[in-house]
């Protein structure tokens, strides 16, 4: 996790010096996170990269791959890979 969120914050800089800003013009950032357990290694590169005041407002989604639905109006099971779940996360 922590080498896939250096390499995510590498692409996003290089994207906005293209563009001529920098991650300091960063004022909203979702995370998508599969694996909840590595949440703290994200924090840490994120923490790192962006620093620590003033942060951007952030939003965390929690993924959750799951193989099956079930469809209560049709009282039947939708084939599906991914369902997530949300929470909103704010700087401390």
């Amino acid at each position: 996790m922590r080498a896939q969120a250096e390499q995510v914050f590498r692409n996003i800089q290089t994207a906005l010096e293209s563009r001529g800003a920098t991650l300091a013009d960063i004022v909203q950032l979702t995370a998508y996170i599969r694996d909840m357990p590595q949440l703290a290694a994200y924090r840490e590169v994120r923490e790192r990269v962006l620093g620590t005041n003033p942060r951007p407002a952030s939003s965390l989604v929690r993924s959750v791959v799951c193989h099956e639905v079930f469809d209560t109006s049709r009282k039947e099971r939708l084939p599906t890979r991914l369902a997530s779940t949300s929470l909103l996360c704010r700087p401390s």
